[in-house]
C-alpha cells in the first residue's frame, strides 16, 4: 500500500513549491490508498486557503483523505472547517480504522502534546495544560487498546511526540515544541508501527525511531517534498509477530 504524507504547508506561504510539488507527483495515472495531512495546512488561521489547498491536491488520485488540525488551524474555526469539507476525515483528538487491502489501518488523529505550553497558549487557550493532559491519556489509551491481527497502528499528530526530531530548532525551545512525556508513552507500551508528525520546518533528523515505532517527520519546510510510505504485505506481518513474541 501507498500513503501519501504531508504537513506545514501554510498557505499561502508555500504555495508554490507545494504545487510544484504535487505536479511531479501526480502527473502520472497512480492512486494511492490514503493521503495524510498533519496540520498547519493553513497560516495563521486563514481558512480561505484550505479552498486552494484543495484544488492543488486534485491533480493527485486518493481513494481517502485523513487531516488533523495544526496550531495555525485555531480551534474556533475547526467545526466551520469539517463542515465545509465534510468528504474529508478529520481527526480531532479521535481515531479512525480504514480496511485496506486486507489489513486494519487504525489511525489516531490529534495535534499533540507540549510539554510546556507557549506563552501565546497560555494567554489564548484556556486550561491549555489541561488539554495536554487529556491528549496524554487519549494517545495512552489508543497505545493500550488491544492489537488485532493484520493490523496498522499509526498515531497522526501535529507536534512531535519526541524531541528527537526536533534536532535543528533551537534547544531551548524543544519543551515548546514536543514531548518527551509523550515519547516516555510511546516506547514502554511499544504498540505503534509509525508516528507522522510535522511542526519542526527546520529539523534535520527526517526519520527515527522510538522503540520499534518508525517516526517520520513530514512537515514540507524540513523535506521540501511530500513523503510517500510504502509498506508491503510481509513487513506488516514481520513487525506485528516480531513485536508479540516479544512483549
Amino acid at each position: 500500500m501507498k500513503l501519501f504524507f504531508t504537513s506545514d504547508i501554510h498557505l499561502p506561504l508555500f504555495k508554490n513549491e507545494f504545487s510544484l510539488s504535487i505536479e511531479r507527483l501526480c502527473n502520472r495515472e497512480e492512486e494511492f490508498e490514503v493521503a495524510m495531512f498533519a496540520g498547519d495546512i493553513i497560516d495563521r488561521g486563514k481558512i480561505q486557503h484550505f479552498s486552494d489547498f484543495f484544488s492543488i491536491i486534485k491533480k493527485c488520485k486518493f481513494k481517502k483523505i485523513i487531516s488533523i488540525f495544526g496550531n495555525d488551524e485555531y480551534e474556533e474555526e475547526r467545526e466551520k472547517v469539517k463542515k465545509e469539507y465534510s468528504w474529508v476525515i478529520w481527526l480531532d483528538d479521535e481515531n479512525v480504522q480504514l480496511n485496506i487491502e486486507n489489513y486494519t489501518v487504525t489511525v489516531l488523529g490529534t495535534t499533540g502534546v507540549l510539554d510546556v505550553p507557549t506563552k501565546w497558549q497560555y494567554k489564548n487557550i484556556p486550561n491549555i495544560r489541561e488539554k495536554y493532559e487529556r491528549r496524554l491519556v487519549l494517545i495512552e489509551k489508543f497505545l493500550k487498546a488491544e492489537r488485532r491481527e493484520r493490523e496498522l497502528k499509526i498515531l497522526l499528530t501535529h507536534y512531535p511526540p519526541t524531541f528527537k526530531t526536533l534536532q535543528g530548532e533551537l534547544p531551548f525551545l524543544w519543551p515548546q515544541m514536543g514531548s518527551e512525556r509523550a515519547e516516555r508513552l510511546i516506547k514502554d507500551l511499544d504498540t505503534l508501527d509509525y508516528v507522522i508528525h510535522g511542526h519542526a520546518h527546520n529539523g534535520k533528523i527526517l526519520d527515527t525511531e522510538i522503540g520499534n515505532t518508525r517516526v517520520f517527520n513530514v512537515a514540507f519546510p524540513a523535506r521540501k517534498n511530500i513523503f510517500i510510505l510504502e509498506i508491503a504485505k510481509k513487513v506488516l506481518l514481520t513487525d506485528f509477530f516480531s513485536k508479540k513474541s516479544s512483549s
